[in-house]
């Protein structure tokens, strides 16, 4: 499902009014399923990645897997199948947080948006311990920026 930057824009400030900066370099991007995204969590080769604090740990795994994402994106298109509704959804971003799922302290996740079956902003934390992802909540989760 197609969504303009400014629906993009719209979709985040429902879940954080006040949030100051948002930076959407494309025009458009495409909403994808609980599913898809499952999927590109379970087939990313961070798993083989260690954590290692200061070198490699919360951004790096965020702008990484924003970056399969993106390679998916890419190879999806073109082998041809970037359509109306493309296999690879493509409204990912990152973000950092001062809080995340409850716990405070600066974190890099990425967020994206849904479709279906729970439309709406969900945030993706790749790092180890983690690998999972979660319906946005601003009760839990504070976001502070957001970049395409």
């Amino acid at each position: 499902m197609k969504i303009t930057r400014d629906e993009v824009e719209a979709e985040i400030r429902k879940v954080w009014p006040d949030i100051e900066y948002i930076w959407l370099w494309d025009k458009a991007y495409w909403k994808g399923t609980k599913d898809q995204e499952q999927r590109l969590i379970d087939k990313s080769k961070l798993r083989e990645v260690q954590f290692v604090p200061e070198f490699f740990d919360c951004d790096d795994f965020a702008a990484q897997w924003k970056e399969e994402v993106r390679r998916t994106r890419y190879y999806a298109w073109k082998d041809g199948l970037f359509g109306d509704d493309p296999p690879v959804p493509y409204a990912v971003f990152f973000a950092g947080a001062d809080v995340v799922n409850s716990v405070n302290g600066p974190h890099a996740v990425d967020l994206v948006l849904l479709r279906d079956p729970e439309p709406g902003l969900w945030i993706v934390d790749m790092v180890p311990t983690e690998r999972t992802m979660w319906k946005a909540d601003p009760k839990r989760d504070n976001v502070y920026f957001v970049s395409s």
